[in-house]
């Protein structure tokens, strides 16, 4: 994002590329596994409702997920990027407060 603090980009970039790149791989091929195989069956078996806290800086599916349970409710955040939870901590963390009070 291009609003993101340089040193925090810089951060996050040290501590994802000091992971094994074994981990990495692994990661991307199983949520991609679980996102082409798994998910419909997962969301329905489900029992509690779903949030979803994301940023706005690329799409999010919404309807998708409210396809597929409907539990689902998606909270966009604008001005941040993936990292939202480190970039924007106390917006997170307001909106993560008031989900959890409902």
């Amino acid at each position: 994002m291009p609003t993101s603090d340089p040193a925090l980009i810089d951060q996050i970039a040290r501590d994802m590329s000091a992971a094994p790149p074994a981990a990495g791989i692994g990661s991307l091929e199983g949520i991609a596994r679980w996102y082409n195989e798994d998910v419909e069956q997962t969301l329905a078996d489900i029992d509690v409702p779903i949030r979803l806290i994301n940023s706005d800086y690329r799409p999010t599916n919404t309807r998708a997920g409210q396809a597929l349970t409907a539990s689902f409710e998606a909270t966009l955040v604008s001005g941040v990027g993936h990292f939202l939870m480190q970039e924007d901590p106390a917006r997170f963390n307001a909106i993560m407060a008031e989900l959890l009070n409902r």
